[in-house]
């Protein structure tokens, strides 16, 4: 078993610290991690990666690696994600609204292709500024084509404020966003505009990962201020990765970034992980949520499969 499966005292800035020290970027959070051009070699190793796009990080002796999704092939996701909104939920006309970074711009890209493939209809497609506060031009735009759905492919905080402002502008659509959007953030700030969104996330609910639920024993523990979120599990993953690397081959970056990208049925709490050659781990299960009273709900789980309760694109469908 790996020494990283083991580790349930470190805090999170002694495993930045560790990374730091040699250079290496350990991405905590569901963001893109870049790199400038560099004869130096460099791994820049995370809990997800925003498409492929993401892997181009400028420099041939750099890589990026990724513990939980797959974009390198996002067939996996995206099939699941379209095929569940078209044909299980019956939505057929989707407005497109995106940030510009590679990570917004990679999902609205591939969203959109097998949005078509699953039979449903894309109405409109508009990139916005990352941190942009007022989206009235482009609600103003979604509004008008009377989609049945408005999509969002970005982070929380942007993905929030669309949400809101779809209530105060009267767009009359189910919302769904990416994996980005699915955080307790996203319920507390939404507020009661947050209720019956959609969201799709790469691998398991934290508690039922292998190692799950002692992660949380150990991070609730930790006291830290934050929530794990949905991808803390992952993040941890990824740190200790590293300093298992450091340990085995001491502190020589080439070195800890070939022993890194030759990672093979590594054992963690997240299960076994293995990087292809896009430097991805392959999570091939996809989780629904749906927020209910404030909470992200396992699709299966929630009061919307079971039909107590009707999704807000369903009720204005029937207006």
């Amino acid at each position: 078993m790996s020494r990283s499966d083991h580790r349930v005292d470190l805090t999170r800035r002694g495993l930045l610290e560790g990374a730091a020290a040699l250079g290496l970027g350990v991405v905590l959070g569901p963001s893109i991690a870049r790199a400038q051009k560099s004869a130096v070699k460099l791994a820049f190793i995370g809990p997800l990666t925003g498409g492929t796009a993401s892997n181009g990080l400028g420099g041939r002796n750099s890589f990026l690696l990724a513990v939980q999704e797959r974009n390198a092939d996002p067939r996996t996701k995206y099939h699941y994600e379209t095929e569940f909104a078209v044909k299980t939920l019956g939505f057929k006309t989707f407005a497109l609204v995106h940030d510009t970074t590679d990570y917004g711009r990679a999902h609205a890209k591939w969203f959109g292709e097998f949005l078509e493939k699953a039979g449903g209809k894309v109405l409109s497609t508009q990139g916005t500024a990352k941190d942009q506060k007022d989206y009235t031009a482009e609600l103003t735009r979604a509004k008008a084509d009377r989609p049945e759905v408005v999509w969002y492919g970005g982070l929380t905080p942007d993905g929030v404020r669309v949400r809101v402002q779809m209530d105060k502008l009267g767009v009359r659509a189910q919302f769904q966003g990416t994996s980005g959007i699915k955080s307790d953030t996203f319920n507390e700030t939404a507020g009661s505009s947050a209720e019956g969104t959609l969201a799709f996330v790469e691998g398991a609910p934290t508690e039922k990962l292998p190692g799950g639920r002692r992660f949380l024993e150990a991070y609730a523990k930790a006291a830290f201020r934050e929530p794990s979120e949905a991808y803390g599990p992952f993040a941890y993953v990824a740190a200790n990765l590293v300093i298992d690397a450091i340990e085995a081959v001491g502190p020589d970056r080439a070195k800890v970034a070939a022993r890194l990208k030759r990672t093979r049925n590594a054992t963690t709490i997240i299960g076994p992980v293995e990087f292809d050659e896009y430097g991805q781990n392959t999570v091939p299960l996809i989780s629904k949520y749906v927020s209910q009273d404030g909470k992200w709900v396992l699709w299966e789980d929630s009061e919307y499969a079971s039909g107590k309760r009707a999704l807000p694109g369903h009720k204005f469908k029937k207006m």
